[in-house]
């Protein structure tokens, strides 16, 4: 096994190992369903792959403690799960989607990193991808179309979980992950100085 930190993916369809590789970065191992886990190398080379296979609901998985996760399949906003088990300066990768059809989702991949007890957030590409049928709430979905129609979702600077009211910085506000624009970097800045 290859030195480095613990990944974790939740994936529908084949996705190249390369790309994986560029966005997490260097992993030693990787717990994902419907396929194996993967081994990275620190330099983002070649793949090797591993016996493991969990099957079942990735998003009631519990991975344990990860360094970084590539969710690989669209959900209306993160789940809990996986911001408890995102270490710190962890990488989370997810695409947040408007269901486009049943089965397709369209909208944002999204990096989220866990830094200084918050989590910041930016867009890293605009996607369809297949949704995570378990990662949908109906009630939530007009939120969810009405920030990517107004590109408010092009704007969300972190993930708050702290229990407050839905604001105007509010992208996406659900009971515990809201989705937004407060910049988490400002605020830690101002609280130093």
């Amino acid at each position: 096994m290859v030195r480095g930190p613990a990944a974790w993916r939740v994936r529908n369809r084949r996705l190249r190992e390369v790309k994986i590789a560029r966005v997490l970065g260097p992993v030693k191992s990787n717990s994902c369903f419907r396929l194996s886990p993967i081994i990275l190398s620190p330099l983002n080379g070649p793949v090797k792959m591993s016996p493991y296979l969990h099957s079942g609901d990735g998003v009631t998985f519990d991975p344990g403690p990860c360094d970084g996760m590539l969710i690989n399949a669209g959900v209306i906003h993160p789940h809990v799960m996986w911001f408890d088990r995102l270490k710190e300066r962890g990488r989370l990768v997810v695409p947040l989607t408007m269901a486009a059809t049943p089965a397709l989702g369209q909208g944002i991949m999204a990096k989220i990193v866990r830094e200084r007890g918050g989590f910041t957030a930016k867009v890293a590409t605009f996607l369809a991808i297949f949704s995570c049928t378990n990662g949908r709430d109906p009630q939530l979905e007009p939120l969810m179309v009405k920030a990517l129609t107004t590109g408010a979702l092009m704007k969300i600077k972190s993930i708050r979980r702290d229990s407050h009211e839905a604001g105007d910085t509010c992208i996406l506000h659900a009971p515990e992950v809201c989705l937004s624009m407060v910049d988490l970097s400002a605020a830690h800045e101002a609280a130093a100085s």
